[in-house]
């Protein structure tokens, strides 16, 4: 489960969002408000902004925050290419004809809105970099490192359509803000053009004469970005969003426009899960569509923080994850050096086990049994514990495979005794004596027919009136242990 956060961070209130991924889609996890103080400048004005988002359920999350849109400028511009490369390298030089100042002090990004023929039409958004460079200061001095910056127009947008409200039909969105007002043409759920005003209202607490001025500037701008959008036709609305969404200033816009206008209302089909409240639906639906990207569910990603601005995490920023993954790691190395040492342990006590045991079975060896029922019974179960993995490991797995192979070669009708048996990797040696050499021969020759190992005697001589030899097995090559 992946998780985000988006920060709308207006004039008078921000509001963070935490959304989250699931086995059944998209849900929100966490939403809050707080107020602005208005006694600080700067950092200092933010420093509140850890604490909210911490309200609304965020834990380290990636976090995407908005460009101030006071500071963005937003236009529609036709370049006669469709080819990416080639739309990056004019688009930049085309925006320079909109923009109040010097193209080499822009940031610049923009979202394809349509092609044709003709070439590309694009979304162009534009910030002074002193100005960004500056927004980003503040925060992450405030404690928030933003990873992306989303412009407010297209994180509206992202939201709705998140949540299942962005319309079909031709409409206005009016995004009304203390400090700003942004307005947005949609039609078939899709963005035709934009417009950033840079002037705002704090209506209520605004003089009913400041109301009239600022309802008769927004009428006036409004009209002038209707009469320039490509697709204005019947049917038109207008939904207003923001502190300032109120129906009286609804009236009187629909009034001077001649088009139906309302605060919005979301509808019932929201496809969002989570607790979706009345507070979340009208005042979260921008800090949503900011978090949207991080998910890679956005219709509509602009990322005004990439190129030279894009986010590098800071070592106090990946500090704890660091230090989880260090102590992993450390706990890990000592878990699995504890193992080998065990391992090893038991390894050891194994093989002394086993040597114990073989001189205790090899010494009870009489003369004239080849293969004494009590040697036979503990061969049989050691390599039994051998093929199932539950005894000896190591070189004396395959060596116990050889002693039993060779054991069993032994010709029953000639008398032997085992004196000792010595396990190497690979190899099995038995020290035997016989009768006569004639008898330690045929050992020899049986073994060697009967086991397909390479045998070879040693030290062959006399002690006690029998012939002593050692025999030294090891398997051919290419070629398993045992029959």
């Amino acid at each position: 489960m992946s998780r985000a956060a988006g920060l709308d961070i207006g004039t008078k209130f921000a509001k963070a969002v935490v959304v989250e991924r699931t086995s059944r889609g998209l849900a929100l996890a966490g939403f809050a408000v707080e107020a602005i103080p208005r006694d600080a400048e700067g950092a200092a004005q933010f420093s509140f902004l850890p604490g909210l988002l911490a309200r609304a359920g965020w834990r380290s999350e990636p976090i995407a925050a908005a460009l101030p849109a006071q500071e963005t400028a937003v236009r529609e511009i036709t370049v006669p290419f469709t080819n990416p490369e080639q739309l990056a390298k004019v688009v930049r030089f085309e925006a320079e004809n909109f923009l109040p100042f010097p193209i080499e002090e822009a940031a610049l990004e923009y979202f394809p809105l349509r092609s044709s023929t003709e070439g590309t039409t694009v979304m162009a958004f534009a910030s002074r970099k002193a100005s960004l460079e500056e927004w980003l200061r503040q925060l992450e001095e405030a404690g928030v490192a933003p990873h992306r910056l989303g412009v407010e127009p297209m994180a509206l947008l992202e939201g709705l359509s998140a949540t299942g409200n962005l319309p079909e039909t031709p409409t206005l969105l009016l995004d009304l803000g203390g400090g700003s007002a942004k307005a947005l043409w949609v039609e078939y759920a899709r963005p035709v053009t934009a417009r950033i005003l840079r002037f705002g209202a704090d209506l209520p607490e605004a003089t009913p004469e400041q109301r009239a001025r600022y309802s008769e500037k927004l009428a006036r701008e409004l009209r002038l970005f209707l009469a320039a959008a490509p697709h204005a036709s019947a049917g038109t609305r207008a939904l207003l969003f923001g502190g300032n969404a109120r129906p009286e200033l609804a009236g009187e816009i629909g009034k001077a426009l001649e088009i139906p206008a309302a605060p919005f209302a979301p509808g019932e089909g929201n496809k969002l899960k989570g607790d979706l409240t009345p507070e979340f639906l009208r005042d979260g639906m921008t800090a949503l569509g900011l978090a949207l990207p991080l998910l890679q569910s956005a219709q509509f990603p602009v990322n005004m923080r990439s190129g030279e601005y894009r986010y590098r995490p800071k070592i106090e920023h990946i500090r704890a994850p660091l230090i989880f993954c260090l102590a992993g790691w450390t706990l890990l190395m000592a878990l699995g050096t504890t193992g080998m040492m065990w391992r090893a342990a038991d390894e050891r006590q194994q093989d002394d086990a086993l040597f114990g045991k073989e001189q205790s079975v090899w010494q009870k060896v009489e003369p004239g049994k080849s293969m004494p029922s009590e040697m036979e019974s503990w061969l049989a179960g050691e390599t039994n514990r051998l093929r199932s993995g539950a005894a000896t490991t190591g070189q004396n797995a395959s060596a116990l495979v050889t002693l039993r192979t060779i054991l069993g070669a032994i010709p029953p009708t000639i008398e032997v005794t085992i004196r000792s048996v010595t396990i190497l990797p690979d190899q099995a040696r038995i020290e035997m004596a016989a009768k006569s050499h004639s008898d330690a021969s045929t050992i020899v020759r049986a073994v060697a027919a009967q086991t397909g190992l390479n045998v070879s005697p040693r030290n062959l001589r006399y002690e006690g009136g029998q012939s002593v030899f050692e025999l030294e097995a090891t398997p051919k090559k290419d070629a398993p242990y045992g029959r």
